[in-house]
Order: structure tokens, then sequence, then C-alpha cells
């Protein structure tokens, strides 16, 4: 499958001749277990939520997090627990209805000898958070693919809003689907999606350039969240 790479990395038209979401996908491939997940992140001005369905090989994780401005709560299990993110975000302390808010980013990268693919976008969700009833926005990761056996990235996603009411949502990452182009590094103004320059981020807050991340910046209030993964 090696010249099938060639091409990589692609944005926004999936490859051909290479296996991708929402299709199954061999769960070996170039001598890597397969890495797939969906994790959804909601931001508001009075808390943060996430939930995701996680498998690397045969094994399976879910996990949620609740953040309410003073107190984190969550739970991680590698068996099946009350957790669901298909057109829901659901889990002990919420239960909320999503649907998707932007136009999608979808790419394909290389990763050493094989492959990875991403798609996210943002959503808005309705519903409640520890019984009060919320209208939040985030963002959806769906991504899948044989990465290294040895794997760090720094990501960070949010919402927000410029000082004229546009709605803004933004993706930037380090370590994986960050090419100069065709990278995962996305700005979304009123759902229209822009790819923005690379920068180089400091360790607090992955940052990005050009005309794009200026109208990101005048954002007058943001909410995110950053993790730093090993897998």
């Amino acid at each position: 499958m090696m010249a099938d790479y060639a091409a990589l990395p692609l944005r926004g038209v999936p490859p051909e001749g290479l296996l991708l979401p929402p299709g199954r996908m061999p769960i070996v491939c170039d001598r890597r277990l397969l890495k797939r997940w969906r994790y959804i992140g909601l931001w508001g001005e009075d808390c943060m939520l996430c939930a995701a369905r996680v498998q690397v090989g045969p094994g399976r994780q879910r996990f949620w997090a609740l953040w309410d401005g003073s107190t984190l709560r969550g739970k991680t299990s590698m068996v099946p627990i009350d957790v669901a993110v298909d057109g829901v975000a659901h889990a002990a302390l919420f239960d909320l209805r999503w649907e998707e808010d932007g136009e999608p980013m979808e790419v394909t990268s290389r990763h050493g000898d094989s492959y990875i693919w991403t798609r996210k976008v943002p959503l808005r969700a309705t519903g409640t958070v520890d019984g009060r009833q919320v209208e939040l926005r985030g963002l959806i990761d769906d991504s899948a693919g044989y990465h290294e056996r040895h794997t760090n990235w720094r990501w960070s996603a949010g919402v927000g809003e410029t000082p004229d009411g546009k709605a803004v949502a933004f993706n930037f990452v380090e370590g994986l689907h960050d090419a100069l182009v065709a990278s995962e590094r996305a700005v979304w103004v009123d759902g229209v999606l822009s790819e923005p320059h690379p920068a180089r981020s400091p360790k607090t807050s992955p940052t990005s350039t050009g005309p794009t991340a200026s109208a990101s910046t005048s954002r007058r209030r943001l909410y995110a969240r950053t993790r730093r993964t090993w897998a």
C-alpha cells in the first residue's frame, strides 16, 4: 500500500484506495494497530464537557468529563459505561442532542510508514447538564488510522464570538496533520471554513497567523480545552 501514500496529505477529498471511516478499517495495517475515536467537546459560559469513544486495536474505552467552573467530574472505563456520542452527548451528568454547525474539515496524512485520517466540524447542542437546560457550542473530532507506536501531539479547540456577533470556532494542532498546507488547522466564522497559516505555538495555547486568525482573535468570549496525548 505504500504507493497509495504518495499523494498525502490531502484535505477535503478522501484519497483513492485507502480504507477510511465511515467504512470498516482492518484492525492491523502496515504492522500497526488501528486507533479510532470520536470525541465531542462542548463549551459554555459556566461549563465545559466532553464525551468520547476510543478504540486501540481490539481494546475499547469510553470516557466523559464535566467542568462546572469549580469541580471536575468524570469517568473513564475499559468496560461498557453509559456514554453515547452518536447524535447525542450523553453521560451520567448530561444529556444533549447535537447537530453539525459548519463546513466539515477532513484530512488524510501520512504517518511514518502508514496513514491517519481526521474529520472535524463545529456543533450546536441543546439539552441538560446537571439538571439545567443549556445550549452549547463545540466541536466533534472523528479520527482513525495507523499511528506510530510512540505518538504525541498538542491539540486545542474552542468556540467564541467576534465583537459583531459572528460565531467562531477553531482547531489547532501540532504533531498530527500539521503540514504547511492540507493540515487540520481550521477556523470557522459563521460556519465558513478556512485553513490558517502555521505558527509556532506557546506551551499554553496553540496559535496561528494570517488574515483568518485575525478574525478569531477579536472574539469577546472563548472557551477551549487543550490536551497532550501519547498513544
